[in-house]
């Protein structure tokens, strides 16, 4: 095999289009290849073991040192693989094991410190205190010109202690996962280090069950301004919005949630907007399209710029219910998701005064009338202490049938002529106990043939089952069928959570023009 010369434009694209085996049978069958090869496979490694009791997979390491390709490593990843986590945690949290750990972060350092043009660096602590083991690992980031993003999870106080000692500027991406009790001053410390630069900030403030509930959530004091920030994540952190508003002028995307929804993110009772200045009528944040989280955050002066409006609380009051109706309907909303309280079948009637009221037609139909311009949308349906039971004759299927074909139900979506992506997640009878996810394939069909204009569809049955199911509509180029009569009878074809997810971003991002999250939604 030949390669004529080329540059490094060209080859970047070229090996882009290539998977990793596809790489490999290149570099055994040419002489030139491996050279291309070898530094596209190191600009994004991830150098943690291969199973639960390597700490560092050393033959990454090998390979990097053996053909000197620390200056081409750009993004670098220390983060075992989701199924070796359990073993790994455990193994290396042991005493006898801490030399392996001392060690391993040895290595790590030695490849930050060589890694002169790394631009991501992000690490997973699954034991605590990582930080300290070797000083050269934050040293050396601070010194890593290019770096731009950086994520640290489970961060402990020793660890908050040597970012307090070694900050990090000029970030525009950074993520902290704290997992143990701290003073969140401190997190916001860490933080303002780059504030002239940052983008985008997520920090998730986990610190276990233990403790008193107080002590498990972090009150955020803002002093820094963040003139480039647009997008925003706290988890169970409260804050002070006069501080929020004046911190983040130019804020686009706000996610604040909670582990518990009777605690509330925003701290209302001293909240008073201040929309005039001098008389004059002032939006104190004018860029903000994204609204995701717990439903206070609807305190804060939106406006009527929203595209986005997730709200992940339970809507379970006719005036929550009224409010967010009205904050819908004035606002230009492309991407909705709202998780709504609705009448089971073993509910009793007919209606009276302490009685929920809203059935599932009439909150799709309603919530239709609000949103003519959304592309993705997504109910979650709760039945509160109305679930049935196995005896009233209901299953997992039962039950999402007659959540989404009652009374036509999903009907009033045929209006929206836009909307291209829809997701349901419906509750399954009380003590449902198969493992087997319900058949939804007739389901899909149905929803489809009433719905013209739906791309793809999400299902899920909240309860025992937690896994969804995704379908698209079927096209004539799929091959399964060729007869046009067959795709419009059987119009659902299932698909990948990774297409599904591709169809996600783009219906529900980058139809609003925002810029989705560098780091992966929570």
């Amino acid at each position: 095999m030949l390669l004529p010369p080329l540059n490094d434009d060209c080859c970047t694209i070229i090996l882009s289009m290539l998977e990793a085996p596809d790489l490999a049978a290149m570099s055994r069958v040419s002489r030139v290849a491996p050279s291309y090869v070898r530094r596209w496979l190191a600009r994004n490694i991830n150098i943690a073991g291969s199973h639960g009791t390597h700490f560092v997979d050393h033959d990454i390491y090998h390979f990097i040192s053996q053909y000197t390709l620390w200056p081409y490593i750009e993004v670098l990843r220390m983060t075992p693989r989701p199924e070796y986590k359990p073993s790994f945690s455990d193994y290396f949290a042991r005493p006898e094991n801490r030399s392996l750990v001392h060690d391993g972060m040895h290595l790590i350092a030695e490849v930050v410190e060589a890694a002169v043009n790394l631009r991501s660096f992000r690490m997973d602590a699954l034991f605590g205190k990582f930080l300290e083991r070797d000083p050269r690992l934050l040293i050396s980031l601070q010194h890593r010109s290019l770096l731009w993003e950086l994520q640290l999870n489970g961060l402990r106080r020793k660890d908050m202690d040597s970012l307090l000692a070694n900050p990090i500027s000029n970030l525009r991406c950074l993520r902290l996962e704290i997992s143990e009790v701290v003073d969140v001053r401190d997190i916001f410390e860490v933080v303002c280090s780059s504030a002239r630069t940052l983008e985008e900030i997520s920090i998730s403030y986990r610190p276990g069950p233990h403790g008193s509930l107080t002590t498990r959530i972090g009150n955020g004091n803002l002093v820094s301004t963040y003139p480039r920030l647009q997008r925003l994540l706290l988890h169970n952190i409260t804050i002070d919005p006069h501080g929020l508003l004046r911190a983040f002028p130019n804020l686009q995307t706000l996610k604040m949630d909670m582990q518990h929804d009777e605690e509330a993110p925003v701290i209302l009772p001293a909240f008073v907007p201040e929309s005039y200045i001098n008389g004059t009528f002032c939006n104190p944040l004018p860029e903000l399209r994204s609204i995701d989280g717990h439903s206070t955050l609807l305190a804060l002066p939106l406006h009527s710029n929203l595209q986005r409006l997730h709200i992940r609380q339970l809507t379970n009051s006719p005036e929550f219910f009224e409010e967010l109706l009205r904050i819908m309907g004035c606002s230009p909303l492309i991407s909705v998701s709202l998780c709504v309280r609705v009448r089971s079948p073993t509910e009793g009637s007919p209606l009276t005064h302490d009685t929920w009221p809203f059935t599932t037609s009439h909150v799709i139909s309603t919530v239709a009338n609000c949103i003519p311009l959304a592309q993705f949308l997504e109910f979650s349906f709760n039945w509160g202490r109305f679930r049935p039971g196995r005896a009233s004759g209901f299953s997992a299927k039962s039950c999402l049938k007659w959540t989404l074909s009652s009374d036509s139900a999903c009907s009033p979506l045929a209006a929206l002529s836009n909307l291209r992506f829809v997701s349901f997640t419906v509750p399954t009878p009380s003590r449902e106990y198969s493992e087997t996810p319900p058949h939804m394939q007739d389901i899909a069909d149905d929803l489809l043939c009433t719905l013209p204009t739906i791309k793809y569809l999400s299902m899920r049955s909240w309860g025992i089952y937690r896994r969804r199911v995704y379908f698209r509509r079927r096209k004539s180029s799929d091959g399964e069928t060729s007869s046009s009569e067959s795709v419009r009878g059987n119009p659902a074809i299932e698909i990948t959570c990774n297409e599904a997810h591709a169809a996600y971003l783009k219906y529900s991002w980058e139809a609003t023009d925002l810029k989705g999250w560098i780091i992966n939604e929570e």
